[in-house]
């Protein structure tokens, strides 16, 4: 009996030394090495991409030059623009040119259409920069009543900052293949003693499928405007007008060449105010007048 008593008193402290021994709770276990585990990488479905078109870019080309055909999903040429109220512009101190105010349908996108040496000119602009060019004309005229045009400052025609456009060219309406996106900047121009109020489009490269009859890219153009000739163009350009475009019907568009207008000399002899006074249309109602106290006007920093 006390051999068996013996023998149950070293089992239960030999139990006892192997409890203790055990893991506490809460105690962390060493970490397996990721390198040594045997492990089968997971293969992961790639998922396909949404290719949803974003027209948020106005100018963006196949929102300008197609237009969806509803439900079926296919898209067709769009029209090159509607024609509107025609005015005039000047293109350097002697040659003054007919222009009209287009439209391209279903879009935001106005402006005016124009020869420009031997090609014809359509040029586009979406409401945020059409807001800037109403916003320097509006500059431009204040400048003007307060006399702070500078004759004398470097890159007048860039003066009133860099906008984004959209222009279609070619030799007649039939033919306006090319299409551009030049960089474009606001400004005056002084010829004599008046100042003019000028958009100027940089030479851009052609976007246009090359194909032999595909010009490689537009020119310089610097189209000027009298403040009447402005004030037009700013209202034409306006949000309101533009929205009423969808419900007005616009002019047949001449697939012919357009009848140019007969260049007039500028007669530097006489004074520009009365020279421009016997050009103007009635429509433009005021004549451009003349800078004179060219003396007064404000130093303008130059560029």
């Amino acid at each position: 009996m006390k051999k068996t008593a013996a023998f149950f008193a070293i089992a239960g402290i030999l139990a006892l030394f192997a409890s203790c021994s055990s893991t506490p709770d809460g105690e962390l276990l060493e970490e397996e090495s990721y390198e040594e585990a045997d492990t089968t990488p997971i293969a992961v479905k790639k998922t396909k991409k949404e290719t949803k078109k974003d027209f948020s870019d106005p100018y963006d080309l196949k929102r300008i030059r197609y237009k969806s055909e509803g439900l079926s999903g296919l898209f067709t040429v769009r029209k090159h623009y509607d024609r509107y109220d025609e005015s005039t512009l000047y293109l350097k101190k002697d040659t003054k040119r007919k222009m009209t105010f287009v439209h391209k349908a279903d879009t935001d996108l106005a402006g005016f259409v124009a020869r420009y040496d031997s090609s014809q000119y359509a040029s586009f602009f979406a409401s945020a920069d059409r807001n800037a060019i109403i916003s320097a004309i509006k500059n431009y005229m204040s400048d003007f009543d307060e006399k702070k045009l500078n004759k004398k400052l470097s890159k007048s025609e860039r003066v009133y900052g860099e906008i984004k456009s959209y222009q279609e060219f070619g030799m007649i309406d039939s033919q306006m293949k090319n299409f551009v996106k030049p960089k474009t900047y606001l400004g005056y121009k002084f010829f004599g003693k008046s100042p003019y109020f000028c958009i100027f489009f940089k030479a851009a490269p052609n976007l246009a499928e090359k194909t032999n009859d595909i010009a490689d890219a537009s020119i310089n153009q610097k189209y000027y405007f009298t403040r009447a000739q402005a004030q037009r163009l700013a209202e034409f350009l306006s949000d309101e007008n533009v929205a009423s475009l969808m419900n007005v019907t616009p002019q047949e568009e001449e697939l012919s060449e357009p009848e140019v207008e007969k260049e007039e000399p500028w007669d530097d002899g006489a004074v520009e105010g009365e020279t421009l006074r016997k050009e103007a249309s009635p429509e433009e109602n005021e004549a451009q007048e003349p800078f004179e106290n060219e003396e007064k006007a404000s130093e303008v920093q130059t560029e």
